[in-house]
C-alpha cells in the first residue's frame, strides 16, 4: 500500500541550491543566483544548462512533473541573463524540447519511467540543439 503524502509538509519544505532559489511560494518558479550569472559568462551555455537541470532533477522536494516545469522556468531565467543570440536560440530550443517532454508526460498519466531513463531522455533533449550530428541522425530516423 502506498504511503500517503502530507501536502502541507511538502509545501513548507524549501528548495536549497547553490545555483538557484525559489521566487514566491510556487516551488517551480526558480531563479538563478547571481554567482551563476557570473559563471555563465565564463562557461559554455550547454554545460551550465546540464548542471542546472540535473540539479533540479536531483531535488527531493519537487514531484516528477514539477521538476520539468521548474527546469523550464529556470532556463527561461537563464535566457534573460544571456546576450549571445546563438545561445538564446539554443536555450529556446531546449525549452521547446522540455515542453514537448512535459506534454508527453502529462498525456501518459500514470505510466512512469525510471529515474535513470528520465534523466537520460532529458539530458539528450538538452544536448540535441548543440550537436548537429545527433540532430541530423534523429531527423534521418524519424522523417522521410
Amino acid at each position: 500500500m502506498k504511503e500517503k503524502i502530507d501536502i502541507k509538509k511538502m509545501v513548507t519544505k524549501e528548495i536549497t541550491s547553490d545555483y538557484f532559489f525559489v521566487e514566491g511560494q510556487n516551488l517551480t518558479m526558480l531563479k538563478l543566483n547571481e554567482n551563476v550569472v557570473d559563471y555563465v559568462k565564463k562557461e559554455k551555455v550547454k554545460n551550465v544548462m546540464l548542471i542546472l537541470v540535473n540539479e533540479v532533477l536531483a531535488n527531493e522536494v519537487l514531484f516528477e512533473k514539477q521538476k520539468i516545469v521548474a527546469s523550464i522556468n529556470l532556463l527561461k531565467d537563464l535566457r534573460t541573463k544571456i546576450q549571445n543570440e546563438k545561445d538564446i536560440y539554443s536555450i529556446n530550443l531546449v525549452i521547446k524540447n522540455l515542453k514537448a517532454y512535459h506534454k508527453t508526460q502529462k498525456e501518459n498519466g500514470d505510466k512512469n519511467i525510471s529515474k535513470q531513463d528520465r534523466d537520460f531522455i532529458i539530458n539528450s533533449l538538452i544536448m540535441l540543439p548543440f550537436n548537429l550530428f545527433f540532430n541530423e541522425t534523429l531527423k534521418a530516423i524519424y522523417t522521410k
